[in-house]
């Protein structure tokens, strides 16, 4: 499994704080490019973000993960 992180510049909290939207545009397309660059299509990925109590790190970010499908219960 591999992760990448993708995180803003600009501090914001979390998702729910974000008011230029156009930020949340930017960062798929940064993720769009490294899907590509790393062939991450060829395989499995998934973008999440965490919010509240899941938060550990209090300012916005985006994990990238690739690997094995995680299962959820």
């Amino acid at each position: 499994m591999s992760l990448i992180v993708i995180a803003p510049k600009e501090h914001i909290l979390n998702l729910s704080e974000v008011r230029d939207f156009s930020l949340i545009e930017e960062i798929f397309q940064i993720a769009q490019k490294l899907i590509q660059k790393y062939e991450l299509d060829k395989t499995n990925f998934r973008i999440i973000t965490n919010g509240g109590e899941y938060q550990d790190s209090k300012h916005l970010h985006f994990h990238l993960i690739s690997g094995n499908a995680l299962k959820i219960s």
